[in-house]
């Protein structure tokens, strides 16, 4: 008796960490074709100023542009994954899960292309608030100061703006989107408003 007690135990273990899996997975997707959106209508899928900035700085539209096809999007959810974020250019998302059975049910889609776990970060890492008043004192001391730029000289310097400033070219009438998870307070820093 105490030994089936014992393999019974060891048997829900091991099926127990059979079900498990990286949390987040990013799934592509093989084509666009299907997709209910097209080149030719870019104002159902772009706001009138997106569709007017890209006139003025005659940028061409591709396939990049379209949305993901919605019903991939809904082929991977109905697997019991969740949706986490859209990525159209890649013509991916990320979802989650902890079943191997859903990620295997997902890489059996005929549109999807490819299924790869991505990495948590390491517990090393630690979140720092970038704009801190020590920080920016700190970066006063170790980098080189301009009286028109302070202490952002070195990396406007590394990306050419210097030259596209003394050219004009200064970021009127431009929106600028900030992409980054580690801005703290974000939503009560007056800089962000």
């Amino acid at each position: 008796m105490r030994n089936s007690l014992c393999i019974a135990v060891f048997w829900i273990t091991i099926q127990s960490f059979a079900q498990v899996a990286p949390s987040k997975y990013l799934v592509k997707f093989t084509d666009k074709d299907q997709s209910p959106y097209s080149l030719s209508q870019p104002e159902e899928y772009l706001s009138q100023r997106a569709i007017d900035r890209r006139t003025r700085q005659e940028i061409s539209m591709d396939i990049t542009y379209i949305p993901i096809d919605p019903n991939y999007i809904l082929g991977v959810t109905n697997t019991g994954a969740k949706l986490i974020v859209k990525v159209k250019w890649e013509n991916a998302i990320i979802i989650e899960t902890n079943s191997t059975s859903v990620i295997e049910t997902i890489q059996a889609l005929s549109y999807v292309s490819g299924v790869n776990g991505i990495n948590k970060r390491s517990s090393a890492y630690k979140s720092r608030d970038k704009f801190s008043l020590i920080t920016y004192e700190n970066s006063l001391k170790s980098s080189e100061v301009d009286a028109t730029y302070g202490s952002a000289f070195n990396q406007i310097d590394m990306v050419k703006g210097i030259s596209l400033h003394e050219d004009g070219y200064k970021g009127q009438g431009m929106v600028i989107a900030i992409l980054d998870a580690g801005f703290n307070a974000v939503d009560q820093r007056n800089i962000f408003s």
